[in-house]
């Protein structure tokens, strides 16, 4: 095969609409993902908490976390297990002490959501 055949093969408008498809596929299923993620509430704040920081971290979770990989419903895992997961993936993400301190606050507050049900 020459060359510019391969090259024409891997640039070609078939791959490139192939390609278009696959990015907005992913950024649609990281909207719809971050849909089905509760909205905090005044109800949600738990003791010395505020319903900004909790919705900052929702906004911090979606926008980082949902950048590599779908998102976790927070009532998925229990606390011990996000603060362990969030330990392994702050630096992944490149989150911040106060992102990841906020993030946990919004998961904890979606664990205690789903266990009042």
């Amino acid at each position: 095969m020459r060359p510019n055949a391969i090259k024409h093969a891997y640039s070609s408008p078939m791959r490139s609409k192939a390609l278009r498809v696959v990015l907005l596929s992913g950024a649609l299923c990281v909207v719809g993902c971050a849909s089905s993620l509760y909205v905090p509430t005044a109800d949600d704040v738990r003791a010395g908490g505020s319903l900004t920081t909790l919705l900052q971290g929702r906004e911090v979770y979606v926008q980082k976390c949902g950048s590599c990989h779908l998102l976790y419903l927070p009532e998925t895992l229990g606390e011990a297990e996000w603060g362990n997961r969030l330990n392994e993936m702050a630096g992944r993400a490149k989150l911040s002490v106060s992102e990841k301190e906020i993030v946990f606050e919004y998961l904890k507050s979606g664990v205690a959501r789903a266990a009042k049900k």
